[in-house]
């Protein structure tokens, strides 16, 4: 398939995902010539159901469901209902801020942080977000055949510092910096420093900081009884 067609008087890149990334040349200069991207909106839709859907069965298979099971177990069978319900309908609409997130919110601050332009970094998201999925998916394979789940990633170092220490805070920082966000942070670093006039050591400085600032936010809100407080709150 040719990765350009004319359009009147006008070029159109035939966007996609895996052949960018793959062969990111062209993709470069179709950005920088600010040419139209056909079939970029239509992917990055798919991707954003694609991740909705996928918080959505975690939680229908019961990752992170245990105090409402807990309540399923005493026999609040209607409390539990609704708190199912209320789980699904949760773990959907957070699947939606997840992508929402990495895609604006991130982008906006290596936007401040790069003063590269906002779509540029915004069309690089893409990727990583792939990449996010990509991780949780493969967790999700490994807790399904072994029929349980661990709040630690086997992906990061958090399971191996928990042999001495039990601070969660600490554990749950490091359960961010899964091997997962190494790769994005490579991606990203890789596709921006073609684009970047400053010191490229200063760019995956940027880039690593914005991602520890991230480790640090979920950190905090892991810690926080959530699941309890809404379950509670029932």
């Amino acid at each position: 398939m040719n990765e350009l067609f004319r359009k009147g008087n006008f070029l159109v890149f035939n966007y996609s995902i895996w052949r960018t990334f793959v062969k990111p040349a062209p993709f470069h200069n179709a950005l920088q010539q600010e040419m139209e991207f056909k079939g970029y909106k239509l992917r990055v839709f798919l991707l954003f159901l694609v991740t909705a859907i996928f918080f959505l069965v975690r939680d229908l298979w019961g990752l992170g469901t245990e105090q409402a099971t807990a309540l399923f177990a005493q026999g609040f069978m209607d409390k539990y209902i609704t708190a199912r319900y209320l789980s699904a309908l949760g773990a959907t609409i957070f699947g939606m801020i997840y992508f929402a997130f990495h895609y604006y919110v991130v982008t906006y601050f290596l936007y401040l942080l790069t003063e590269l332009p906002y779509k540029w970094i915004q069309r690089v998201q893409v990727y990583t977000i792939c990449l996010l999925v990509v991780e949780k998916i493969i967790h999700f394979i490994v807790f399904y055949n072994v029929g349980y789940a661990t709040n630690l990633s086997f992906l990061s170092l958090a399971p191996i510092v928990a042999q001495w220490t039990t601070n969660e805070f600490t554990l749950f920082l490091l359960n961010q910096l899964t091997v997962g966000v190494v790769a994005v942070i490579a991606v990203q670093y890789t596709f921006l420093k073609k684009w970047n006039d400053n010191n490229n050591g200063a760019l995956l400085f940027k880039i690593i900081f914005v991602h520890i600032v991230i480790a640090i936010f979920v950190a905090i809100l892991s810690v926080l009884p959530l699941q309890d407080w809404l379950v509670g709150g029932l």
